[in-house]
Formats: structure tokens, sequence, C-alpha cells
């Protein structure tokens, strides 16, 4: 594909997710970003197809002309804007596009999209087609703290991950990067259909590693000459959200599948906040002043401390199994800064509404924060699940609880994840995580 002909714009949803467009003549728009979608695979695809087909309805042709200014026999029929319109009523062609993007996401109500909306892709849209302006830099100001408040009390009225009937939490053996994305789908494909029990998963990385999100671009996100130099793989998951930079040392992450109804009737913030409302606990008993920051963000007063990113499974058709929740995290437990800049792309448009303009500093490890050893950190949170209560115990004593007790229980991989489940994992891991295809789906 000759990608030099591809023009792209860019537009960050202040307090949400960067959504990318990109035009070419005679082809379809392309968008990608850290946006996420909500709904299965299959809805997800549909929706953004439609989208896209809104916006390339436009756009074909269109390369060689100021759309702004290009005059139509009548109009745009298609998409119901005035392509005649000046530079100076980009407001009025933003306005219009979003109507169309609307009625779009409307006619695919099953699906709908987080940390973006209409008028952040018809912003992009003009962008890319010349039609808008990117915005030029200015001090951004500190994101206010959440209003809803994160203290165990005021979080009562959600879902408690640890009282998930029969969750078994592992930390797991080191597994390679596309194994380690394949068993999150094989286990929530088996906890869907009710074929394992649910299973919260802490990651051992054997290498360094980018995971980009399932919508990004490849080429946007990563400079991966210099990841194939340095000895870093990069892989794509099947969540939105943005890129993450791993090293094996460095990160704590987790995942964990539980059934559908465990985030039945809670809206997306808070299904992010009941799944990662055991950590902020477990962080908070090791003197970490830890807090949720909408969408998907676990953070400090001083930084991200680590993002999250979910998928929901339907039971599969003519199955009696639950459907499932795939909900994974990664915190940073150290970081090295110039390594990760080396090997991502952070676009000055992702930072806009930043208090810092940096994505080194807007970062805040872990390791800044406590004195604690990153196995020990593990440990603590492994025991503010299974007892229940603030951190304030080990792993190993945890351990001890029974299967069938009324807080999760601390098994093996060997023991939690069944054989059929591995075999699926090494399938998906070869012909889907590993490829890649799938890697550059969005180049």
């Amino acid at each position: 594909m000759n990608t030099t002909a591809w023009r792209r714009g860019e537009c960050k949803m202040p307090g949400g997710k960067l959504v990318a467009v990109s035009v070419r003549p005679g082809d379809v728009a392309r968008i990608d970003g850290d946006f996420f979608v909500e709904g299965d695979a299959d809805g997800a695809r549909t929706l953004l197809d439609a989208l896209q087909r809104t916006i390339g309805q436009v756009s074909a042709g269109d390369a060689n002309a100021d759309v702004s200014r290009e005059t139509t026999p009548h109009g745009d029929d298609r998409a119901g804007i005035d392509r005649t319109a000046p530079s100076g009523r980009a407001d009025a062609w933003i306005a219009a596009m979003a109507a169309r993007l609307r009625k779009a996401m409307d006619a695919h109500p099953a699906t709908t999209l987080a940390g973006a909306d209409e008028r952040t892709i018809a912003t992009a849209a003009a962008r890319a087609l010349g039609i808008a302006d990117a915005p030029r830099p200015t001090p951004a100001r500190r994101p206010t703290p959440t209003t809803r408040d994160d203290a165990p009390d005021a979080r009562r009225s959600l879902p408690d991950v640890r009282r998930i009937a029969g969750l078994a939490v592992v930390l797991d053996d080191p597994r390679e990067p596309a194994m380690q994305l394949a068993l999150d789908q094989a286990c929530a494909e088996a906890v869907a259909a009710g074929a394992m029990p649910p299973l919260l998963r802490f990651w051992r990385w054997d290498r360094a590693a980018v995971v980009i999100g399932r919508f990004q671009s490849l080429g946007s996100e990563v400079h991966v000459d210099r990841a194939e130099a340095e000895g870093v793989t990069v892989v794509r998951r099947i969540t939105g959200g943005g890129a993450m930079f791993a090293e094996p040392d460095a990160v704590i992450t987790y995942s964990l599948v539980a059934p559908l109804d465990f985030v039945e009737g809670v809206d997306v913030e808070d299904s992010y906040r009941a799944c990662d409302g055991w950590v902020l606990d477990a962080l908070r008993s090791m003197g970490v002043e830890a807090r949720y920051q909408p969408i998907n963000d676990i953070a400090s007063a001083h930084g991200k401390i680590g993002g999250a990113a979910q998928r929901r499974f339907p039971a599969p058709h003519g199955s009696h199994g639950p459907g499932a929740v795939l909900h994974h995290t990664m915190m940073s437990y150290d970081m090295d800064a110039a390594k990760m800049l080396r090997i991502l792309n952070v676009s000055r448009e992702k930072m806009s509404d930043k208090a810092v303009r940096s994505a080194a500093k807007r970062v805040d490890p872990l390791r800044s924060q406590t004195g604690l050893a990153r196995e020990d950190v593990i440990a603590r949170m492994i025991a503010t699940l299974v007892g229940g209560g603030d951190g304030h115990g080990n792993a190993a004593d945890a351990s001890s609880h029974e299967v069938g007790s009324s807080f999760p229980v601390v098994r093996t991989a060997a023991d939690a994840i069944p054989e059929s489940v591995l075999r699926r994992a090494r399938e998906l891991a070869a012909d889907r995580f590993s490829s890649p295809a799938w890697t550059a789906v969005i180049p």
C-alpha cells in the first residue's frame, strides 16, 4: 500500500482519547487511535467501517484540492455537507460532519465509542482534509481529580473483584508477548462459555515489548525500526487504549477474566473503577496515594501509574455460558524513559490536555513512591485480593485459603488454566498475535 498519499489529522477529546483520521483519494477514510469501542468484535468493526465510509464519501478525490473551497454541482449530496464553505467556517463543516457521524453511530446502538465522540472524529477529519488547522500548543492545566470518591466506602455500590465466586489468583510463568495476549483471549473465551472458572492472572514478561491498542496505527505509534534494533517485540492486543512499553522487571501487569454479569448494569467508567478498585486499596496500604482517573487510568498526584483496557465476550451461540469481561492493566514500577521515548512515538496532540508536555514526565512509577521491591508490591496486591482487606499480609499466608472460601484462592497456572485453554492460546499466538499482518492490520 502506498502510504505517502495519505493525509492525517488528529484530535484529542479533552479528558478522553485520541482519534486520528487518514484520507487518501479514491479510498475509504481510515480511523485509528487509543479510543475504546464497547461491544463485540464484529460490532466494533461494523461501526468503524460505517464511520469511515461517512468520511470517505467526502474525502474521495480531494487529494489535490482545497476541500474547504471546492465546489460541486449540487454541493455534496452524499454527505449533506456544503463543501463550498470557506476555511473560516470550519466549525460549521465540523458540525455538519459530526451530525452525519452521529447518525451512523445511532444506526449501531449495540456498539458505542468510549473516550471519543462524533465531534472528535469530525475535527480530526477536518484537519486531515485541510479544512481546519491543528491548534497551536498552549499551556495545559493539570486535570481536576475525578469527582467520584475512590475511598472504599464510596465504592460499596460497585461490584468488588474480591467477591467473584470461584476466582483463582495466579502468579503466572514467564511467557512471550504474543502468548500473553493469546492467553487472555483464550481464557476469556473459556470463561464466556462456562468452560473454566474466573481468573486473575499476574503476568511475567520474558522480554521487552510494546503492546499497542486494537485501533491504533502501528506506524504512527511505534518507531518499528528502533524497536527491532533494540530487541523490543511489538504486538497488538484485542482491546482498545494506547501503546504500553513493558520491560520484565519494570512493570506490573495483570488480567481479570470474570463472568459478564460482574459488570452488568455498570457503565463503562464505573466498570473500570470496579475492576481496579482492589488495586487502589493495595497501593494505599503501601503508602501510595493512588486514585482512579477516568476513563481507564490509575494515577497519583504526580502522574500516571498505569492504564487498563477491557473487552466483553458474549456467551457463544448455543451455549449456556455466562459471557465474560476481560480487563487487563499495566502499571509502571520503574521506567527507562530514554528507551521508551526512542521507541514510542507520542504525538503532541495526545498531550494536548495534559499538565506536562513530556510523556516521560507524565508517568509516575511506583518505585518513586514506595521502598518495596517489585515482587513485594505484587505480594501485597495478592494479599489484598485473597484477604479481602487492605493488603497488610503476604502471598504465602493468603494461599492457605481453601477452594470454596469466600475470598479468591491463589493457585498455580497449571491448576487454574486447563490444557485445552493453553492449546487454544498457543494457536492464537501463532496464527494471530505473532502475525505481522495482525500487528500491522492498521499500518
